[in-house]
């Protein structure tokens, strides 16, 4: 079992969402995390599926938009940065191919949880992003998508 250091200062914002992968629910079968989320006390929420989250930060980490990357992480997470430079790995099997699952480790713990957070948040980041760009039509009644902004908000 890990022990995870658990520190007040976050950089995001001034609360903090807790957010696990679904399995953590799983009353037999789990790491604890809920159960030590809850004895902070904070609320705890169940993430995406890591793998769904995986893809979409596969996608993320080298996409850019706008000139700008997609994703940022920041310099003072040191275990993220860790994570992603190596630590979370998939040990090679007989033909040379990554496993499915990763090494069971520290940062495995860390990434599904990005993974699941990122999973969870796809929905509603598609969606905002969507609803941020108005709906117009053309005189024939076909709609399209507007780069003036709807000004009736």
């Amino acid at each position: 079992m890990y022990k995870l250091p658990i520190t007040q200062s976050y950089m995001a914002g001034s609360t903090v969402r807790w957010v696990v992968p679904p399995g953590e629910f799983n009353t037999w079968n789990n790491r604890g995390l809920v159960q030590a989320i809850r004895r902070i006390p904070q609320p705890v929420s169940a993430g995406g599926e890591p793998a769904t989250g995986r893809a979409f930060l596969a996608d993320a980490l080298t996409a850019r938009r706008a000139g700008e990357p997609t994703i940022r992480v920041s310099d003072k997470a040191a275990w993220t940065l860790r994570a992603l430079s190596g630590g979370y790995a998939r040990p090679l099997g007989r033909r040379g191919l990554a496993q499915v699952e990763a090494e069971t480790s520290i940062y495995k713990v860390l990434m599904e949880g990005i993974e699941a957070f990122a999973a969870a948040g796809m929905a509603t980041s598609d969606e905002d992003e969507v609803d941020a760009q108005p709906i117009a039509y053309t005189r024939g009644g076909v709609a399209y998508r507007s780069a003036i902004p709807d000004r009736r908000r």
